[in-house]
């Protein structure tokens, strides 16, 4: 294949996904315009601009770009791709609950670079402890972020598994997702994964109150797209018991 045929079918992929999952395309532009309406809000809150309380509102800046790359090299049948990019997004995430449950941890990432003792207690706070006791949806969002690690993010026999293949002694690759029922789970659990994300943002923020009335939990546009992505998932309960909390 040249380089001229890849992209074409590259694009001939993204073509027939927005045409033939549209209600996927649909989950996941609402997903990303409410994500934009809270990183807005949050933007023009004079009250919330000190350097430390905007830490953790940039990370969420990096969730929304994330998600958007990774949707381009989802629909393109880049799943591995997608999701070594969306990792970012996760970790973002993790890192941005700590730091708004208790402000005093922007100090360990501000200084992280400082010296030796404070990279360590980093590592100490931030890599060895990721994922909050306390953060709803820590178990789905874990449980991706390990599936990513073992099956998208290194170059190892999982990875190879998936797109590298031998015929007649003979290596064969598979540039996009050619198994299209690994790859539709893919992208029921990108979706999911990012109404995840979302889900702890807001969560983290109302407990502040940082978040306007029309903007709560009990607003209809959330609650709404709640109820469709649930009613999605659960229409699907055979795939997405494979990454969803039981």
């Amino acid at each position: 294949m040249s380089l001229k045929e890849y992209r074409e079918a590259a694009e001939q992929n993204r073509t027939i996904f927005c045409r033939e999952l549209k209600h996927e395309v649909r989950l996941f532009e609402s997903l990303d315009r409410e994500l934009w309406a809270i990183i807005t809000h949050l933007n023009v809150r004079h009250d919330l601009s000190e350097p430390k309380q905007r830490i953790p509102f940039s990370f969420f800046a990096i969730v929304h770009k994330q998600f958007r790359s990774g949707f381009e090299l989802l629909c393109r049948r880049f799943s591995h791709d997608a999701f070594a990019v969306i990792r970012i997004a996760i970790e973002s995430i993790a890192y941005s609950y700590k730091i708004i449950d208790n402000p005093a941890l922007a100090d360990f990432y501000i200084e992280r670079e400082s010296s030796k003792s404070s990279q360590k207690e980093f590592e100490r706070v931030f890599i060895r402890n990721l994922f909050s006791e306390g953060m709803p949806h820590k178990d789905q969002l874990k449980k991706i972020r390990d599936r990513i690690n073992q099956t998208d993010a290194h170059p190892d026999i999982h990875y190879f598994a998936q797109c590298i293949e031998f015929e007649n002694d003979e290596m064969r690759v598979h540039y996009f997702d050619y198994q299209n029922d690994t790859f539709i789970l893919k992208v029921m659990e990108f979706v999911a994964c990012y109404w995840c994300c979302i889900a702890v943002i807001r969560e983290a923020l109302e407990r502040k109150d940082y978040l306007p009335l029309s903007m709560m939990s009990q607003n209809s546009s959330w609650e709404k797209l709640s109820s469709d992505l649930q009613n999605y998932l659960e229409s699907n309960r055979q795939w997405t018991s494979q990454f969803m909390k039981e």
